[in-house]
């Protein structure tokens, strides 16, 4: 008879299984074989005399090993479970995206299923639509960082599977928006900031996750360097300090290489207002009645005081109004 019960084999197309090879040493030479289909199968072959060729599918084969002519009947019966091997092909997964890109679509160019089963995507990012042909990539749910996408098809538990990886590389990116006062005073600190901020780009911990790689991809320029200074403090902020008067553009950075965008704006450092040399908060003047004004010299402006020509001899009201250039 033959020299096990049942056996299972990972199967291509064109591959031929010869019947003889599974007697045992012992079994009489000379019978037949006697090859069913068992129902349900998607099994495609040819069933010669002593051998099958398979052409694909899934199934069961009945092979019985019998002598037709003997005055009592005599076999012996070997199952043979067929699995077809995966046909392995390949996708178009790009090697590098930017934080920031839409949703990619993966194709799947090999057999997308075996015998009903279809092949399954997975990885950081990886939504698997069910069909073994198509999934979607999401930078920004997979995060920045390299990311390893796998590929199976098969049954992993018989051996008879196809299973390969790729790898994606999500480059930091956001949003280069900022706003930026249109005016300051000398010497005022102006504190700059994005609009919005990512796990990408930003290190700051309320963040989850934060940039994969502890550093901020955010960088701040500006100024001359000298009557104007933009300070970048490393974690994706910055502060503008105008010395002198002037309009100074502000630029700011974000993303790594292939990633990158930026944006500036101006601002207009206006002079400082002139420190103000008071006169004495008394002054005397004549109630005479036709004078109504006078000017008290000050330093970098006057001081205008009237008396509101109240009746002569009357107690004045004096209001002091301080006009000055800004």
């Amino acid at each position: 008879g033959f020299i096990t019960d049942s056996i299972g084999l990972c199967m291509s197309y064109d591959d031929v299984i010869d019947f003889g090879s599974y007697l045992d040493v012992t079994a009489l030479p000379g019978g037949d074989f006697a090859v069913t289909d068992i129902l349900p199968n998607t099994l495609i072959g040819t069933i010669n005399p002593n051998s099958y060729e398979y052409n694909g599918g899934c199934g069961t084969l009945q092979v019985i090993y019998f002598f037709p002519d003997d005055c009592v009947a005599t076999s012996d019966t070997l199952y043979i479970n067929i699995e077809e091997r995966p046909d392995v092909g390949g996708w178009d997964l790009p090697n590098e995206v930017c934080y920031g890109d839409p949703v990619l679509t993966i194709s799947y160019s090999g057999q997308p299923e075996v015998c009903g089963n279809p092949g399954v995507f997975s990885g950081d990012g990886i939504t698997d639509t069910g069909t073994g042909a198509i999934a979607f990539f999401d930078p920004a749910a997979a995060g920045e960082g390299t990311h390893t996408i796998q590929y199976e098809i098969g049954n992993p538990n018989t051996g008879c599977y196809a299973t390969f990886f790729g790898e994606v590389l999500v480059k930091a990116s956001g949003s280069p928006a900022f706003t930026l006062p249109s005016t300051a005073c000398a010497n005022e600190v102006v504190e700059l900031a994005l609009n919005s901020y990512n796990s990408s780009i930003d290190t700051v911990v309320s963040l989850v996750p934060p940039t994969a790689d502890g550093i901020s991809e955010v960088f701040w320029t500006g100024g001359d360097g000298l009557n104007a200074v933009v300070t970048d403090l490393g974690n994706g902020r910055a502060t503008f300090v105008g010395y002198v008067s002037g309009t100074y553009t502000v630029c700011v950075l974000t993303g790594e290489v292939g990633c990158i965008a930026y944006e500036c704006h101006q601002i207009t450092v206006d002079n400082v207002p002139p420190v103000m040399n008071c006169a004495p908060l008394v002054r005397s003047v004549g109630n005479d009645p036709g004078l109504c004004t006078f000017t008290m010299p000050g330093t970098g402006f006057d001081v205008t005081a009237t008396d509101n020509c109240v009746p002569p001899n009357g107690v004045s009201s004096l209001v002091l109004h301080h006009n000055y250039p800004v």
